[in-house]
């Protein structure tokens, strides 16, 4: 495994037949949120954008692939979705109860279902909530 990789648990999403593997543990340094992107057409790793935030953002995180957009909800409950360059992550909204430890569904190519997970603060969080996934225009 490269250097580059995170320990687990990490979460994982494919785009344009790429794996992503986003956030998770350190082997020394407690959590992160670097990723790291699996080519199979070339059998390389590389090293992908750092998920915006604290540390503590790529862990019990869920990411999956909403129509063209590669979208992470993060422990403190910010929607991060992969700029279309793959080059950063674009905070794109927020959920009404972080959690963390929950899973992402996409129910359309502009929306996702939120299931589960936990609250430091509530604890088990038993409410479905939806958000939006889909990417703003850029203003550039």
């Amino acid at each position: 495994m490269p250097a580059v990789l995170p320990l687990i648990p990490l979460i994982s999403a494919g785009i344009g037949g790429a794996t992503s593997l986003i956030g998770g543990m350190q082997a020394e340094g407690g959590t992160t949120t670097q990723t790291a992107i699996y080519d199979p057409a070339t059998n390389a790793w590389s090293e992908g954008p750092k998920l915006n935030g604290e540390s503590m953002e790529g862990f019990g995180s869920s990411a999956f692939l909403c129509g063209k957009n590669l979208c992470v909800t993060t422990f403190a409950g910010n929607v991060q979705i992969l700029s279309e360059d793959g080059t950063k992550w674009i905070n794109s909204g927020k959920l009404a109860s972080p959690r963390f430890f929950h899973r992402m569904l996409p129910v359309s190519g502009s929306e996702a279902l939120i299931i589960g997970g936990a609250s430091m603060k509530a604890g088990k969080i038993r409410e479905l909530e939806t958000v939006s996934t889909a990417l703003a225009p850029s203003s550039d």
